[in-house]
């Protein structure tokens, strides 16, 4: 039973070469998700970070405020999102991951240098740098290649992103621990303080009648101590112990699924205090999502009809800008794709009206992904058995 436990820690799980390409897709999608938001700060009045290493050699100048201007910034994520393409089809991975890792923490660590911290983006950060790190370390030690990557470092890439991921959970555990005094346990029905104060807080920021009052699951909380215990107990020790699933399929969907509960009843019960990007990744990485849309697809024995049906469904995605009247009312195509990356962040959404408009928004793209695909079956079909024919006169014995 524990050597079940700890399996993965010793064996790497096989990655196959298209879980690998979803995997770096669905990463690629959270990393401009990441970038969705505009840069305005012209000043770095708390440095942190790499600014606290800069600052410490000239402290009369600002280092990173040149990411406010507009014309800069909008280059600067077309030259992450061309970097991305590269990333996706696994080419000069060497090269590719770690300017994207840089490119990726400069822009935070200048958002970070305001005076208050928003830990939303480092794990996101983090996930790069590791893959970065795993890449080089492979091309090093193994072989150099730009190639996309084989089994092995795609397996090392997988899970390296899952050590980061449930680390950051584990590491969580003995912060919360230092800071109680031992006493976060025993003091952690004390959370539902924490639900008023934040209800209090979103009221008086808009006057929303919605936070208006005390909300009633913090009172309830404070009535039943032990049962506030329990709860909020059995998230620390879901995150002491979220590390069993590295390197582990079942345990990793387990663990996924468990966290994804965790953060969306968090949310709830603190009315709108999300962890989206611990979720995406969770959604990668623990549950697993590039396996399950893969797995389905490696049952089809034909080459070229797989390669036909994702090819399609990305030809798809694509075209869905002119069949979606979100596309025609995007200026540009690029407008429309931003338009489809923020529109994930409904994920965290507590409002059934936002779900709704995403239903409507997303329906085209559906569909024109859907006939993408299977038009692309139908093609991979017909080169499938052109390939065949042609093989069999190759192979047919001479008269």
């Amino acid at each position: 039973m524990i050597k079940k436990l700890f399996h993965g820690w010793t064996h790497l799980p096989k990655v196959s070469p298209l879980e690998g390409f979803f995997s770096r897709l669905l990463f690629a999608v959270l990393l401009l998700f990441t970038l969705r938001i505009g840069i305005s700060y012209t000043a770095e009045p708390h440095p942190v970070g790499l600014l606290k290493l800069l600052h410490a050699i000239n402290d009369d100048r600002t280092w990173l405020t040149w990411l406010a201007d507009a014309d800069i910034w909008s280059t600067y994520r077309g030259i992450f999102t061309l970097l991305l393409f590269l990333y996706v089809a696994g080419t000069g991975l060497p090269v590719v991951l770690p300017v994207l890792a840089v490119m990726h923490v400069l822009p935070f660590t200048l958002y970070n240098s305001q005076g208050f911290s928003h830990h939303g983006y480092q794990i996101v950060s983090c996930t790069l740098i590791i893959q970065a790190c795993a890449v080089v370390y492979y091309s090093v030690r193994q072989k150099l290649t730009l190639m996309p990557p084989d089994e092995k470092l795609r397996a090392w890439m997988f899970v390296q992103a899952q050590v980061i991921l449930t680390g950051m959970y584990f590491i969580s555990v003995f912060t919360k621990m230092d800071n109680s005094g031992g006493m976060w346990l025993w003091n952690s029905n004390n959370v539902a303080l924490d639900m008023i104060k934040t209800f209090r807080q979103s009221y008086l920021n808009q006057f929303d009648p919605t936070f208006a009052g005390n909300p009633p699951e913090a009172l309830w909380m404070l009535e039943r101590p032990w049962l506030s215990r329990a709860f909020f107990g059995s998230g620390l020790f879901l995150e002491l112990f979220c590390i069993l699933a590295i390197g582990n399929r079942w345990l990793g969907f387990i663990m996924g699924l468990s966290l994804l509960a965790m953060h969306r009843s968090i949310d709830w019960l603190m009315g709108g205090v999300a962890f989206i990007n611990n979720e995406f990744l969770a959604f990668i990485y623990l549950v697993n999502l590039p396996f399950l849309m893969a797995w389905p697809l490696e049952r089809l024995r034909a080459l070229w009809v797989r390669r036909g049906v994702v090819a399609g469904a990305l030809a798809g995605l694509v075209a869905s800008y002119w069949f979606n009247p979100a596309g025609k009312a995007a200026r540009a195509p690029a407008d429309y794709a931003w338009d489809l990356i923020r529109s994930i962040e409904v994920w965290s959404s507590l409002e059934w009206a936002q779900w709704q408009s995403f239903g409507t928004f997303i329906q085209p793209v559906a569909i024109t992904v859907v006939v993408g695909a299977a038009a692309g079956a139908a093609l991979g079909a017909v080169v499938e058995s052109m390939a065949g024919k042609r093989s069999s006169k190759e192979n047919a014995p001479a008269a």
